[in-house]
């Protein structure tokens, strides 16, 4: 009879193992495609300097939110016209590319930017927000 009690056990623990390697494996997976997909959705604007970053899981880019704020001299005008060329150029490419990852990310992933008027008033503050399977 113990024998039998063992064998319950051991089987129980054996699925309790089996269900963490699988769901690490998933969420490793994802986390992966979160960050190849939002580094390139949510580019740093050329010579902007980071002033704030945060992220709620694992890393900046990865599952999650991210937040960036970036400060830049460059007038509102130019920032978003880059941005929107920027993302325009990257949600052509997704829809027409056959690659699974990239329809994982449109499914999975929102991005929002929002230029402002920089502290000080000289140049602008870009906040760029992006969630990926959150």
């Amino acid at each position: 009879m113990k024998k039998r009690n063992l064998n319950g056990a051991f089987g129980c623990l054996l699925v309790i193992v089996l269900i963490m390697i699988c769901a690490g494996t998933i969420t490793f997976t994802l986390d992966n495609v979160c960050y190849a997909g939002l580094t390139q959705r949510m580019p740093i604007y050329p010579g902007a300097e980071i002033v704030n970053e945060e992220h709620n899981m694992f890393r900046q880019f990865g599952m999650g939110n991210t937040t960036l704020t970036l400060i830049t001299p460059d007038d509102q005008d130019t920032v978003r016209a880059w941005y929107a060329s920027r993302n325009g150029t990257w949600l052509r490419q997704s829809l027409q590319s056959d690659d699974p990852s990239a329809r994982l990310l449109r499914t999975f992933s929102q991005y929002q930017f929002d230029v402002s008027e920089a502290p000080g008033g000289v140049g602008s503050q870009v906040i760029l927000f992006g969630t990926c399977v959150s």
